[in-house]
């Protein structure tokens, strides 16, 4: 239980950080100041999200195969923070400055809002999937009938919650100064999703022990069967000689 309430919270707490991210980057983005001026600029980065996300999927799958999945989540949440911190940063330095008067600056205030769109786009749907697969691991499928929408239920409320705030909080810390919040939150809701595993791995049901497990089960029932077909044959052909 306390493992999933805590990677449950952990879900609540990224789609927090999420939606003030996303409100942010993108009122920047659509900005004729720091953004594009462009109708089209939008859909053809929306457009860019598909080849990204594999790129994302690939570091994600290698993680997996080497590391586990409680390393993989790790991983992908603290790269999220990290590279979304990192260009608020660069945009900080730019708008402190009033740099987007020049078209150099303001070109690469643009670069740094694209790839921002597009990463924190398809981080979202690679973390949810995550943190989704922990909670169908551990939960049998009666408990996951029970608890799953509530944990979806809770996650919808707290990212409404988030996106009605942000008027207000933009007052307070401004644009830059809330994807600053945002990469914050999302960093410290990778504490909390790791505390899951460590609970699970203390009490010995953590998904990647449970996989391992499954598959050396399914290795022996193999080799029984094997045996016993074996067996079958020897007794079959001693009998024939007899």
């Amino acid at each position: 239980v306390k493992s999933v309430i805590s990677m449950s919270s952990a879900m609540a707490i990224f789609f927090v950080g999420y939606e003030w991210l996303r409100n942010s980057v993108l009122a920047m983005f659509t900005s004729e100041k720091t953004g594009f001026s462009s109708s089209s600029a939008l859909p053809f980065a929306v457009g860019c999200v598909g080849p990204f996300s594999v790129l994302l999927l690939s570091f994600y799958t290698h993680t997996l195969e080497k590391k586990g999945p409680r390393k993989a989540l790790w991983k992908s949440t603290v790269s999220c923070a990290v590279v979304s911190f990192f260009c608020a940063g660069l945009l900080q330095s730019i708008t402190t400055w009033d740099l987007v008067q020049t078209s150099t600056s303001h070109s690469a205030s643009k670069v740094i809002l694209f790839f921002l769109f597009i990463h924190q786009t398809s981080n979202v749907q690679l973390l949810y999937t995550q943190y989704w697969s922990f909670l169908s691991s551990v939960m049998s499928p009666r408990e996951g009938a029970i608890w799953f929408a509530p944990i979806a239920g809770i996650g919808s409320i707290t990212s409404t919650i988030a996106a009605a705030g942000v008027s207000y909080l933009v007052e307070i810390f401004g644009l830059v100064g809330l994807i600053f919040c945002a990469s914050t939150v999302i960093f410290l809701g990778g504490f909390l999703s790791d505390h899951a595993y460590e609970i699970a791995f203390q009490n010995g049901f953590e998904p990647a022990k449970k996989c391992i497990e499954k598959g050396s089960n399914d290795g022996s029932s193999i080799d029984s069967k094997h045996e016993r077909k074996d067996n079958f044959s020897s007794e079959k052909k001693q009998n024939k000689n007899e």
